[in-house]
């Protein structure tokens, strides 16, 4: 499809319009596609329930965990670019990335009113310069 001609084409003989219209009389499809056309994240940030706090070295991750959560049976992951939380009572995984990468190694995760409060060591920056040279 080199063109906007043949992609009309397209759309015209695969019916995709009407399909489209189909669609459009199921009530969570057309809230999900005027968010999408509004902008709006409220809905999607409403419901992170994790916060971050960050330091010089340190990278602060806040969950808040459900309600009847049994730390016994939460699982902690942590990778340099996200953090994955099994063992929740609606037996979901979440994943949460990072703003920031970190030693995956070098973790301290404790329960705080409520919250799985975890510290991170963040990986610190390269502050050296590495030649490169141009091919011709």
């Amino acid at each position: 499809m080199n063109n906007w001609s043949e992609l009309q084409k397209w759309l015209t003989t695969t019916n995709f319009e009407k399909s489209m219209e189909a669609l459009k009389d199921i009530p969570i499809v057309e809230q999900f596609f005027n968010n999408m056309k509004s902008g709006s994240n409220e809905e999607r940030s409403a419901l992170k329930n994790y916060r971050f706090k960050e330091g010089k070295e340190y990278l602060d991750v806040l969950y808040e965990l459900p309600a009847h959560t049994n730390i016994e049976d939460i699982r902690l992951y942590i990778r340099e670019d996200y953090v994955r939380i099994e063992g929740l009572p609606d037996e979901t995984i979440e994943m949460i990335k990072l703003p920031r990468l970190v030693k995956a190694r070098n973790c301290r995760a404790k329960l705080v009113n409520g919250e799985l409060y975890i510290r991170l060591m963040k990986r610190p920056r390269s502050r050296k310069f590495y030649e490169h040279h141009i091919q011709n």
